[in-house]
């Protein structure tokens, strides 16, 4: 069949590609090229919108393993590093700061964790848990019960002891010594929440158990 080219107006045979005069698509293969054309729009919408989908998978996995998933807790103790325990019992304080050092109480040593770094303190409480590691938790701040002559312990801190003590520290054990202030130290305990207390170093030369808690 002959159809007449819509370009120059000649005849040519409607099975040919194009016009073989001018050289012009016929309408039947310009429809077809345009339906690739948009076929392979779609096709590229559809691989992006995939993609875009697979994304949103990933993330929402990420959500959930970092939000819902219980969390870690880190154990109610701290390491002291070998490296830096070596070095400390060659550097012990000079007799001076150990006598130099003055006593303080729970509020300013807490409140002065930014400025109080690196002095010297002296303090009398009871041990209320040992950390292991030759670390434990005293309560510094002595109370008086108003019926009786006993007193008890509050206000909490960690001291750290470098050294073997002269004996052995057991918990109620009422304790008294000079440390070097190092700052506040936050913990997880064993419940999960976090405690911040005042942090202390002592040398096991400069403590000394004075009594005991019934």
């Amino acid at each position: 069949m002959l159809i007449i080219c819509s370009e120059c107006g000649k005849e040519y045979s409607d099975q040919a590609k194009s016009c073989p005069n001018c050289g012009a698509i016929t309408s039947k293969n310009r429809y077809i090229s345009n339906n690739i054309g948009r076929q392979n729009i779609n096709n590229n919408s559809n691989e992006g919108s995939g993609i875009v989908k697979i994304l949103l998978i990933i993330i929402a996995i990420a959500i959930v393993i970092l939000f819902i998933m219980p969390k870690t807790k880190t154990p109610d103790t701290v390491e002291q590093p070998t490296s830096d325990y070596n070095n400390l019992f060659s550097n012990r304080p000079s007799r001076e700061q150990i006598a130099n050092a003055t006593t303080i109480d729970y509020r300013s040593l807490y409140k002065g964790a930014n400025i109080l770094k690196g002095k010297f303190y002296k303090i009398t409480g009871e041990i209320v848990q040992d950390v292991g590691n030759h670390i434990y938790h005293v309560n510094m701040t002595e109370n008086s019960f108003y019926y009786s002559s006993h007193s008890y312990y509050t206000d909490r801190i960690q001291i750290s002891i470098i050294g073997t003590p002269s004996e052995i520290l057991m918990e109620n054990d009422i304790v008294s010594f000079t440390g070097e202030y190092l700052g506040n130290y936050t913990y997880t305990a064993v419940l999960g929440n976090d405690n911040t207390v005042p942090n202390l170093r002592v040398y096991a030369e400069n403590l000394r158990v004075i009594g005991h808690t019934d």
